[in-house]
C-alpha cells in the first residue's frame, strides 16, 4: 500500500535499521539525520503501524469510510448498504465525518490508515476538484493505497462510483416541458458544488436542446439552507411566475412545502415541483413529490467492489462507474392550468 521501509532507507541514503530506530523513537540517531528522516516519513505518509502492517504484509480486513458531512441523510443510508457488503466478505468498517473541512478529511485519512485499513471509501469534501484540493489523493495513488471515491474523480484517474446526475436531471427537465411547463425554476444550486452545477447541466443541455425559450427564461435561486426561500416565494407575485420548480434535492424540495403554501401557491395547481433523491415521507407528504431517485444500493455495492479488486491488484487502471437512477412521478408534478401557459 505504500514503499516499502527499504525504499525510504534508499531514498534517506541510510539503513533500515537507522530508518526503523527513527521512526521507533529509538536513540543511536543524530538530531540532523533524525529530522530528515522523520521529514521523509511524513512526506510519504509514514507512521509506525503503517509501517509494521508493511513488514508483516497481512491484511486486517478492516476499511476505512470517510464522508464529508453526517449530517447528509445519504451518507449514513450509503454507510449501512456499504457495512453491509463489507461484513458479507468479513470486512469491518470504520467511519469518520469530515465536516466539511479537508484538513480534517486528511487527518481522517492518516488515522485510518495509522489503524491498518486494507482500504478506503471517501466522499470527498467541497467537492474540490482543483489540484491543491486533491493532491492528498494523488499522494495516495502514488503510494498505492487502495481506495476509491464515491462521486466522480474530478478528472483525475482515481477509481470512482457515482450517481449519473447530468441525464437523470435531464430526465427531470424531460417530464416538465412534455407537461407542458415553459417557464421553469430552479433552486438550491450550490456553487462549486459538483453534484448540483451536474444537475443543473442536465437540466439546461435538455431545456436549450427541446425548447430554447423556456432556457432563456430559466429562473435560479441558489444559495444553502433556506436563503432562497423569500426569492422563490417572491416570483409568484408576478404574472410571469415559473410554473414548474426543480429543486437540487429533496430537502430543498420539503423546506419549500410550508412556505409556499403561506402565500397561497398550491402544488401542483400552480406550481409543480421535482426533485432528487427519496425518502419515506416523500411518499407520505401532500402532494408525494416526483423524484430522481439514485440507485444507492447499487452503488453501494459497486464501491466495495471495485476497493476489493483495487486492493487485490493495486496496478490495475483505474476505473470510474456511472450508476443510473430511476424517474419516480408522483402527484407534485402535473401540466400547467390554461391561463397559466
Amino acid at each position: 500500500m505504500s514503499i516499502t521501509i527499504e525504499e525510504l532507507a534508499r531514498i534517506a541514503n541510510t539503513s533500515v535499521a537507522t530508518v526503523s530506530r527513527v521512526l521507533n523513537n529509538k536513540p543511536g540517531v543524530s538530531e540532523k539525520r533524525r529530522a530528515d528522516i522523520k521529514k521523509l516519513a511524513e512526506q510519504f505518509g509514514y507512521s509506525p503501524n503503517i509501517l509494521a502492517r508493511n513488514l508483516v504484509m497481512k491484511k486486517q480486513h478492516m476499511l476505512g469510510y470517510i464522508v464529508s458531512s453526517l449530517s447528509n441523510p445519504a451518507y449514513i443510508d450509503f454507510f449501512h448498504r456499504i457495512e453491509s457488503s463489507c461484513r458479507a466478505q468479513g470486512y469491518q468498517v470504520l467511519i469518520a465525518d469530515s465536516e466539511e473541512n479537508v484538513k480534517l478529511e486528511k487527518q481522517h485519512i492518516k488515522a485510518m490508515l495509522e489503524h491498518r485499513a486494507d482500504g478506503l471509501l471517501i466522499f470527498p469534501v467541497a467537492d474540490d476538484h482543483s489540484s491543491a484540493g486533491h493532491r492528498h489523493f494523488l499522494d495516495l495513488q502514488l503510494r498505492k493505497v487502495p481506495f476509491v471515491l464515491l462521486g466522480e474523480s474530478g478528472g483525475y484517474n482515481f477509481d470512482y462510483v457515482t450517481s449519473e446526475e447530468i441525464e437523470s436531471s435531464g430526465v427531470l427537465a424531460r417530464h416538465l416541458l412534455e407537461l407542458g411547463h415553459r417557464r421553469i425554476g430552479v433552486v438550491g444550486v450550490l456553487p462549486g458544488n459538483r453534484c448540483t452545477e451536474q444537475r443543473l447541466e442536465g437540466v439546461t443541455r435538455v431545456l436549450e436542446r427541446e425548447s430554447p425559450e423556456a432556457a432563456k427564461i430559466l429562473r435560479r435561486a441558489d444559495g444553502e439552507k433556506e436563503d432562497w426561500i423569500p426569492e422563490v416565494c417572491s416570483w409568484f407575485k408576478y404574472p410571469d411566475a415559473p410554473t414548474a420548480l426543480i429543486t437540487m434535492n429533496n430537502g430543498v424540495a420539503l423546506r419549500l412545502y410550508r412556505p409556499l403554501e403561506e402565500v397561497g401557491i398550491e402544488i401542483p395547481r400552480d406550481v409543480s415541483m421535482v426533485s432528487f433523491e427519496d425518502d419515506f415521507w416523500t411518499e407520505l407528504i401532500r402532494p408525494s413529490l416526483t423524484t430522481s431517485v439514485p440507485n444507492n444500493a447499487e452503488v453501494a455495492r459497486l464501491a466495495f467492489e471495485t476497493l476489493r479488486e483495487r486492493i487485490k491488484d493495486p496496478e490495475a487502471p483505474p476505473i470510474g462507474h456511472h450508476i443510473p437512477q430511476t424517474f419516480i412521478r408522483r402527484e407534485s408534478s402535473g401540466p400547467p392550468r390554461p391561463e397559466q401557459k
